[in-house]
């Protein structure tokens, strides 16, 4: 006979395994063991998956890892904190490479228009990191990774924003350039999209069809066109 689950896990599963509480204190003991091997970023992205966000978002801020920060606050509403952080990136930023500004340009416009402030500057951001991606992905020397990476920032900041057509724009271009040659990328983010797209039945189904035929090696089915507005 099973001996019973001690400690706070038990508690969990005696209340009849509430798959949320369980799942986040399994994340943090596993933070907490990543802290006693000295792992930060580990344990800082176990804490991210416990709820609690915020002191997720503070660690990684220390660390230096900005744009981490500023997705760990939004999730938990902190709006002010993350542009905090995101306005300070934004001094790296502008002498790093073109994925880290475009990246930056992308975070900080979803911020301003979360927090309701400075519309015009985050539509001008927007514009301008539309602009720089579509230079960036144009350019002959990248791989199919680069490039793909660079459209998913595109579908995120969609996400963040509720907007549809950023998000399908940036997640169907993505997928376009992984293609075979980034299969385990394509995957990857096939699933993040099919995890964006609850509400469009139509739009499960054929991402569950292409994943399907992809892993299969029997890939037939092809995405329209999309297109997005600033």
């Amino acid at each position: 006979m099973n001996a019973p689950p001690a400690g706070i896990l038990g508690e969990i599963l005696d209340r009849g395994a509430d798959r949320k509480l369980l799942r986040e204190e399994l994340y943090r003991q596993a933070a907490e063991c990543y802290d006693r091997a000295g792992l930060v970023r580990d344990a800082a992205e176990c804490l991210r998956h416990s709820g609690r966000a915020v002191e997720a978002g503070g660690r990684y801020e220390n660390l230096g890892l900005y744009e981490r920060a500023c997705a760990c606050y939004t999730e938990a509403g902190e709006y002010g904190r993350a542009r905090e952080v995101c306005e300070k990136w934004g001094e790296r930023a502008k002498t790093g490479a073109a994925a880290d500004r475009i990246s930056h340009a992308l975070w900080l416009s979803s911020l301003l228009r979360l927090q309701g402030v400075e519309e015009a500057r985050a539509r001008q951001l927007l514009a301008s990191a539309r602009s720089d991606l579509e230079a960036a992905v144009s350019e002959k020397n990248r791989n199919a990774g680069y490039r793909g990476r660079l459209w998913e920032m595109l579908g995120a900041c969609g996400a963040r924003l509720k907007r549809w057509d950023l998000v399908s724009l940036g997640y169907e271009s993505a997928l376009s350039c992984y293609g075979d040659s980034a299969a385990e990328d394509r995957s990857r983010a096939a699933r993040e999209y099919l995890a964006l797209s609850e509400t469009n039945r139509l739009l499960r189904r054929n991402l569950e069809e292409r994943i399907r035929e992809w892993e299969e090696g029997t890939a037939t089915l092809r995405p329209a066109k999309q297109t997005a507005d600033i």
